[in-house]
């Protein structure tokens, strides 16, 4: 990914690995480099292969669980910030005309509805006021998990980059080439995603791709990129030595009848499918 859109911690960008962990597998690759797996020098603290890996799979699903724990956070919190800005503006949007007197013919009468009125106008007053609290501390809360979830999506892109280096010894290489186009909220999305350094190593790989998902609306691209995960996941990323084209995805025939699965299509299908409405 681009430096412009990794500096973008508001949108959740993917920054680049900067702790020591990062530093050390990065250093561990370049010393490694040409290296193919039966090359690779032995682990300095003697851990069995297969205890090393079952260490491995157990810090991916704890930092799975809390992606997934903070990104239901951050859902909730803004369902129901959308929800209180509702209800302010339907308050604020309440209008009432107080009585007049020459439409009534009763001097008590008008008095009454008066001070209805007046009493109706206060309590409104008050919902108002309370709305507004409300909206303000749901706003708050929003930013609050917000501002978690990066936290959570640049440490989860840290440790991803940090595994793919393990498999891709161009991996900084063709993730930071500037002409691969990542937009901050791709970005933001690939930071947040469970396989988000495998699905950067394959935009890199292939950077028309990339042009086309930077183009889309918001809207079209989380779907797009849901998509791009899928197929990227379906794949499996042998260690590379030098940069070279991804492994093509193995083709899924399509249903007997009626429309593909999203998930079963190729890009260029599934962009047709939605300008058809099919999806």
């Amino acid at each position: 990914m681009t430096e412009e859109a990794q500096a973008a911690p508001e949108a959740g960008a993917a920054p680049e690995a900067v702790t020591p962990e990062a530093d050390q597998a990065s250093e561990a690759t370049e010393n490694t480099e040409g290296q193919t797996d039966a090359e690779q020098p032995a682990e300095d603290d003697g851990k069995p292969e297969a205890e090393e890996k079952s260490e491995r799979t157990t810090r991916n699903q704890r930092r799975k669980a809390q992606m997934d724990r903070v990104k239901q956070e951050a859902k909730e919190a803004q369902e129901r910030a959308d929800k209180a800005e509702r209800e302010l503006a339907r308050l604020k949007g309440v209008e009432s005309t107080p009585p007049k007197m020459e439409d009534f013919t009763d001097h008590d009468e008008y008095l009454a509805e008066l001070s209805a009125y007046k009493a109706e106008q206060r309590m409104n007053s008050r919902q108002v006021q309370e709305a507004e609290r409300e909206a303000a501390e749901s706003k708050k809360q929003t930013e609050d998990v917000q501002k978690r979830q990066a936290e959570e999506a640049a440490q989860n892109w840290a440790a991803q980059s940090d595994e793919a280096r393990t498999r891709y010894a161009d991996f900084d290489a063709v993730v930071q080439a500037p002409d691969v186009s990542i937009t901050p909220d791709m970005a933001h999305l690939i930071a947040l995603s469970d396989n988000g350094a495998d699905v950067a190593y394959h935009l890199g790989m292939n950077k028309e791709l990339a042009r086309e998902l930077a183009q889309m609306p918001a809207p079209e691209l989380v779907g797009a990129m849901r998509m791009l995960e899928r197929t990227v996941t379906a794949q499996t990323p042998k260690p590379r030595t030098t940069t070279q084209a991804p492994a093509p995805v193995n083709p899924v025939k399509g249903k007997s009848s009626g429309l593909k699965d999203p998930k079963d299509m190729t890009m260029a299908e599934y962009k047709a499918a939605r300008a058809a409405g099919k999806i």
